[in-house]
C-alpha cells in the first residue's frame, strides 16, 4: 500500500471531489482466498452468491468496530480547518450520546444520530457544505480501509480465513478450536488502533453480494439491502421492489417456512407492490400515470411506458413492468388478479442469488 502513501490525489473542481487514480480502480488485494477492493470510499470483498453455514468444527463469526469512521475522526483529531478544533468536542458529544442511547435500546434517539453523523462525514465531501474538507474524506477512509486489511492479515495469518469484509467489519469462519485465538488478535488490534469491535457469531450467513445478504443468529435474523424487511425499511426508503419475495426468503432462512405458504399467506398489499420514481412521468396503455409509479403483477397485464420518447421516438419501458398493472392508491384487499406465481418465482429466483 505504499501506492496510497506516495499518492498526490486530485481534485475535481467542478464537485469537489477526490479523483480516484487508474490504478486504484483495478487494484485487488488477496490475503488467503477472499479478494478485497480499495477505493475511496471503503474497503469491500468482492464474492458474489455465497452461503457459509457453522457446523461442529467451524462457526460463522463476524467482528464490526463501532462507529468506525466517527472514531476515526475523533481518535485522529480530523477536524476542517475553517471550523477549527471546537468541531471534534461537539462531533464527539452527538457520538457519545448515540452509543448511549443505542445501549439503552433507544433505538429511536441512536437511529436518529447516526444519520447525523454519518451525514456530517459525507458533507466532508460537498463544496457546498461549511464541512468541506475533502482531504479529511480520504484520510478517514484510507485509514479505515487500511487498519481493516491490517486485521485481516492478522486473522489470515493465524490460518482464521476471513470471507467477507464491508467498510467497517469482517466476517470469518473460524475452527471453533481457535475462536479464542481470533478474539486476543482483535483485542490487540482494537488497542493498537484505538477502535471497539463488536463481536458476534451466525448460525449461517447468505449473501448476493457485499451488500445483499441476511445472517442468521441464534435468535433473530439481520439482513441489509435488497433482503431487508418492509417493516425494517427507513419511511423515506426509494423505490420498493416486491417485498414479499425478500420476506419468503427471509421466512425460509430463520423458519424453515416454504416460500409458497409466506407468499399465499400475505395479506399487506404493500408487500406485493413495486414502485419507481419515473423521469418524464409514465403510462399504461396509453394513460398518463405520473412521475411516481406503483404496480403489481398479474398475468394480463403489460409494461408501464415512459412518456417521454427516446431518440428513436419509441416508448421506453420502466424496468420490472412486464406482466404488471398499475396501483396508484394502496388497496385494503389483494387483488383477485395477484399472479401468486410470478412472485414464488421470482422468490425462489432470490434464493438461488445467495448460493
Amino acid at each position: 500500500m505504499l501506492e496510497i502513501e506516495k499518492e498526490e490525489f486530485t481534485i475535481n473542481q467542478a464537485n469537489g471531489k477526490p479523483v480516484s487514480p487508474t490504478w486504484l480502480k483495478s487494484t485487488i488485494i488477496r490475503l488467503g482466498e477472499a479478494r478485497f477492493q480499495v477505493g475511496l470510499g471503503g474497503l469491500h470483498s468482492s464474492e458474489k452468491s455465497m452461503t457459509v453455514v457453522s457446523n461442529k468444527k467451524n462457526v460463522m463469526r463476524n467482528a464490526d468496530v463501532a462507529s468506525f469512521y466517527p472514531r476515526i475522526i475523533i481518535n485522529e483529531e480530523l477536524y476542517p480547518e475553517q471550523l477549527g478544533e471546537k468541531f471534534l468536542s461537539v462531533y464527539e458529544g452527538i457520538v457519545t450520546t448515540r452509543l448511549k442511547a443505542k445501549a439503552e435500546g433507544d433505538k429511536a434517539t441512536a437511529e436518529s444520530l447516526k444519520i447525523v453523523i454519518n451525514g456530517s462525514f459525507g458533507k466532508f465531501g460537498s463544496k457546498y457544505s461549511k464541512l468541506f474538507a475533502s482531504e479529511l474524506m480520504l484520510a478517514v477512509t484510507f485509514t479505515g480501509q487500511l487498519s481493516l486489511l491490517m486485521l485481516i492479515e492478522r486473522l489470515e495469518m493465524a490460518s482464521i480465513p476471513v470471507v467477507s469484509a464491508n467498510t467497517d467489519g469482517v466476517e470469518y469462519f473460524c475452527p471453533r478450536k481457535r475462536v479464542s485465538k481470533a478474539l486476543k488478535i482483535i483485542k490487540k488490534w482494537e488497542k493498537l488502533t484505538g477502535f471497539t469491535m463488536d463481536n458476534d457469531e451466525y448460525i449461517s450467513l447468505h449473501a448476493r453480494d457485499v451488500n445483499n445478504y441476511v445472517a442468521k443468529y441464534k435468535d433473530h435474523v439481520k439482513s441489509k439491502g435488497a433482503y431487508k424487511a418492509l417493516d425494517d425499511m427507513p419511511i423515506l426508503k426509494k423505490n420498493p421492489q416486491v417485498p414479499i419475495c425478500f420476506t419468503a426468503v427471509r421466512d425460509f432462512i430463520e423458519h424453515g417456512t416454504k416460500i409458497e405458504k409466506t407468499i399465499r399467506k400475505c395479506k399487506d398489499v404493500a408487500q406485493f407492490t413495486s414502485s419507481c420514481k419515473v423521469q418524464g412521468g409514465g403510462m399504461y396503455n396509453g394513460e398518463k400515470l405520473g412521475a411516481t409509479v406503483r404496480w403489481y403483477y398479474n398475468r394480463s397485464g403489460t409494461p408501464i411506458l415512459r412518456v417521454k420518447p427516446n431518440a428513436q421516438g419509441t416508448h421506453g419501458k420502466v424496468a420490472m413492468t412486464d406482466d404488471c398493472k398499475p396501483m396508484l392508491d394502496l388497496t385494503k384487499k389483494r387483488p383477485k388478479d395477484l399472479d401468486y406465481d410470478w412472485y414464488i418465482t421470482y422468490a425462489y429466483r432470490m434464493l438461488g442469488d445467495l448460493g
